[in-house]
């Protein structure tokens, strides 16, 4: 039925990777310097930025996510489902598939109201199925599983948010 996908440059993302690589070479180089504990410091340091420019690599650009409003697999309602399927190189899996009708509530994350969602969440399953960093337009999904409440943090647009409010 419809499908979104969040494109458009990654600047932020890509100067956060760019840093942490060009921090890790900085005290790798640094630690080629002789002074006791320093080098096995610096190493380390460098290790654990390295490590997280790799993270940000893997997370944000070598994986992205699909939005779908598809027909419903249920016999019994014609409600739609919201299936997120994501994206590593040529594989395509699908994440996330839930009716619409499951969404109880959806809501926008603006730093302003940041601190009240992350203490409404907090000790909950959440899912983050978003490859950027602080997007614009995040949002945050409540779904219920039975007598369990979950999060689901997406990326949408306007014409994705009517089919959860039109449910």
């Amino acid at each position: 039925m419809y499908c979104y996908e969040m494109v458009g440059k990654k600047r932020k993302e890509a100067f956060l990777a760019i840093s942490l690589l060009i921090l890790s070479v900085l005290f790798f180089a640094f630690a080629e310097f002789p002074a006791g504990l320093l080098p096995q410091l610096f190493r380390l340091v460098g290790f654990l930025h390295l490590t997280a420019f790799l993270g940000v690599l893997l997370f944000c650009f070598l994986q992205s996510y699909l939005y779908c409003i598809e027909a419903g697999e249920s016999a019994y309602t014609e409600a739609p489902d919201f299936v997120i399927l994501q994206r590593r190189g040529r594989q395509t899996r699908t994440v996330c598939r839930i009716s619409v009708l499951d969404i109880q509530a959806v809501q926008r994350v603006t730093p302003e109201n940041r601190k009240a969602l992350h203490t409404e969440i907090k000790g909950r399953r959440v899912y983050h199925y978003c490859d950027r960093i602080r997007p614009d337009n995040l949002y945050l999904l409540t779904v219920t599983e039975g007598e369990d409440i979950c999060y689901i943090r997406i990326m949408a647009d306007e014409r994705l948010l009517s089919y959860f409010e039109g449910r």
